[in-house]
């Protein structure tokens, strides 16, 4: 699929003040079924940077996110990408309470099946006006999140075969990282 992707329902979009995101098509169904007007990206919770996210630029923008590792990935990838848009949006990352392990806005309102769907509305609003705003992450958050040790420079000096290389560049789609040492 090209890039960027469009948001789902993205028509609908324009003229809202508030959209609720969320992760997936049927949560996003879920939330259009409580009277919001709902999104979410393409292909997946590994895939919002994929997504064209500015027609949500300067509006309201509550995260229903899964209650899993990777809804809380996918609700911060998605943050900050619509952190650094202009003009500025204001963002909330949405959990809602007990939701069971990988449970998400679906799930909710199943649980809530003998509750009226404005009444579901009313308590969405009023836990999401209760959630705090998104401010950003630090990288040191990120990468605390991430689970992944912090990189280190890795010693080639080490290697016998390799005792005359003084310099190391580790090329990625994020970052050059240049390391230079002196072997003795």
């Amino acid at each position: 699929m090209p890039t960027p992707r469009p948001l789902y329902r993205l028509p609908q979009l324009a003229a809202q003040d508030l959209v609720v995101v969320t992760e997936g098509e049927k949560a996003a169904d879920a939330a259009i079924q409580l009277g919001f007007v709902a999104t979410t990206s393409a292909s997946g919770s590994q895939a919002a940077h994929y997504t064209d996210w500015r027609p949500l630029a300067g509006k309201t923008v509550w995260i229903c996110r899964d209650n899993d590792d990777p809804g809380l990935k996918y609700a911060e990838s998605v943050a900050t990408i619509l952190h650094k848009i202009d003009p500025a949006n204001q963002i909330k990352i949405v959990l809602l309470p007990n939701l069971p392990p990988k449970g998400d806005l679906v799930d909710w309102v199943k649980a809530h099946s003998h509750v009226s769907n404005d009444e579901l509305a009313t308590q969405l609003k009023q836990i999401a006006e209760e959630s705090e705003p998104f401010v950003g992450i630090t990288p040191e958050e990120s990468e605390a999140r991430s689970g992944l040790l912090p990189a280190k420079p890795f010693p080639v000096h080490c290697f016998p075969a390799l005792s005359g290389i003084t310099s190391v560049t580790l090329l990625s789609k994020s970052a050059v990282i240049h390391h230079t040492s002196q072997c003795h």
